[in-house]
């Protein structure tokens, strides 16, 4: 048995951070939701970071997924003062990135905002989805997500022990419902203020018949009501998927850069 846990990151001053705690069993390859970990944030003198350290601590669980970038974008990885045009770039990730740009006739990449990886999983893994399967995605340090990848790799080194695997919950969702033949509405609806807590239901159900996995009724209900439960989940489902030996594997144009993220290994549309 192994443990296993997913995190739906919130900022460090609110309390929407959601832990979901799994246990897994490979050989079987089933696994079960234990519980959620709601609410988590600054309480007191003590800050919302220590209260997660300390929670993931608690668990000891060796292996996380979250729901946030883990590696940063090359031009931070850089020694600016030699790299002041991208004519004289040597970045091999940067030079990727150009050369995958063109050949897909995209805008020319950003180095400081976006990985090769936000590129390929945009036009090589998403684009090929069903259409009504496919969603935006933001480069790391696009939106919202600078600050969450900031936090994300701050969290990590402070818990070093643990095997931390960068997460996408949507692209989870999207591969699950299309290879199970869920219907898709309920992927564009899931996450719908109205319509998402019968999506959220239908999908929940799908997964846990197709997969081998045992959730507590109270914990289906929680995921119908919160939408950061249901990412928790997911995030926490795509671990378990690569532990159960179901996980996309890194493609060979991107061997040059060790870093992906972990989701189930896209099929054909009701193949298993």
């Amino acid at each position: 048995m192994a443990r296993v846990l997913g995190l739906e990151l919130g900022g460090a001053k609110n309390t929407r951070t959601t832990l979901a705690e799994f246990e897994v069993y490979p050989k079987d390859k089933r696994a079960f939701l234990v519980k959620f970990h709601e609410g988590i944030g600054p309480a007191g003198t003590e800050s919302g970071d220590e209260k997660l350290i300390d929670l993931i601590g608690s668990i000891e669980a060796p292996t996380i997924g979250v729901h946030a970038p883990l590696s940063l974008p090359p031009c931070f990885e850089c020694d600016s003062s030699k790299c002041q045009k991208k004519q004289r770039c040597q970045s091999s990730d940067v030079k990727w990135m150009e050369q995958f740009s063109k050949k897909n006739k995209l805008n020319f990449p950003v180095g400081y905002t976006q990985r090769p990886i936000d590129l390929y999983l945009r036009e090589a893994i998403i684009r090929k989805l069903e259409p009504r399967a496919q969603f935006d995605l933001d480069d790391a340090f696009g939106g919202s997500r600078a600050a969450l990848t900031a936090r994300a790799r701050f969290l990590q080194k402070r818990l070093p022990s643990i095997e931390w695997m960068e997460t996408l919950p949507k692209l989870t969702a999207s591969v699950l419902a299309e290879r199970l033949g869920v219907p898709l509405r309920h992927l564009a609806n899931y996450r719908d203020l109205d319509r998402g807590v019968y999506a959220r239901r239908e999908l929940v159900s799908a997964f846990c018949q197709a997969l081998n996995l045992f959730v507590y009724e109270k914990d289906a209900l929680r995921m119908e009501e919160s939408l950061l439960c249901f990412d928790a989940f997911l995030s926490g489902l795509s671990v378990v998927r690569k532990l159960c030996d179901d996980s996309a594997p890194l493609p060979r144009v991107l061997k040059f850069s060790p870093h992906w993220l972990v989701f189930p290994e896209v099929t054909q549309r009701g193949k298993t």
